[in-house]
């Protein structure tokens, strides 16, 4: 049987694929002459942003965010008897717990279930061609941002910062409003979409390695502003229907 891994790394190679077809071959050589180390982080990106997804959908689905122990429990009480979850490994999973080790797939099959999936890699398959559109529709973030632009991101409720593109490929909180992230944070990020999660990988602050942070978890970003690093223009992303 497939495996959620493999899943992701088709994804990936279907985006490949997907420039061929469309004749995209900027896109495609692009792609294809990323160096290994942006390759596997993009992979590690995708599966978490696959895992953030399905914590947002659990989340809709119960109708509320889930950030006390009682709402913890709460989720439990939905599962079935022969498949219930530890408190602390939901606690973990939504980073109540600060935790860098990945979920195990049980817990999440059990996850994907309770959304009527037959399991996580039912989850990961249904959700394979949003992610190559998101992809195509949105930034990726080491070929369309070059070096020393700054955008300016918000999500609800009225959060912001403005981040800067480094030399290194990641990212430098330069402003911050109402949000956990502060000035002096980097972060890796693949890429970026309105309506959709940012997820902060290889987070740091003050040379000290921090667990991922997702913003704008459940209604993801309301608005991507990007400044020139040349001419200090602004431009605000647009997906293909509305180019």
């Amino acid at each position: 049987m497939l495996s959620a891994r493999l899943i992701v790394t088709l994804i990936s190679l279907k985006l490949l694929s997907l420039g061929k077809e469309n004749k995209n071959f900027g896109f495609y050589f692009a792609f294809r002459s990323l160096n290994r180390n942006f390759a596997r982080d993009m992979q590690q990106d995708m599966e978490k942003q696959l895992t953030a997804l399905l914590i947002a959908d659990v989340e809709r689905h119960m109708g509320r965010e889930l950030k006390s122990p009682s709402d913890f429990q709460c989720l439990i009480d939905l599962l079935p008897k022969d498949e219930k979850l530890s408190i602390s490994t939901l606690k973990r999973l939504w980073q109540y717990i600060p935790n860098e080790h990945k979920a195990r797939e049980a817990t999440l099959d059990i996850l994907s279930k309770l959304l009527g999936y037959k399991n996580w890699l039912d989850y990961c398959m249904k959700h394979s061609n949003m992610h190559e559109s998101d992809f195509l529709m949105g930034i990726n973030t080491q070929r369309d941002i070059d070096c020393g632009t700054i955008l300016l991101l918000q999500w609800e409720p009225d959060r912001e910062c403005l981040i800067k593109k480094t030399e290194s490929g990641r990212f430098l909180v330069i402003e911050a409003k109402n949000t956990k992230l502060q000035v002096g944070d980097e972060f890796f990020t693949a890429w970026l979409e309105k309506g959709k999660p940012l997820l902060a990988t290889q987070f740091t602050r003050n040379k000290t390695s921090l667990p991922d942070y997702i913003a704008g978890r459940r209604n993801g970003l309301t608005s991507i502003k990007v400044y020139n690093a040349v001419d200090n223009s602004t431009t605000e992303p647009t997906s293909p229907e509305q180019s």
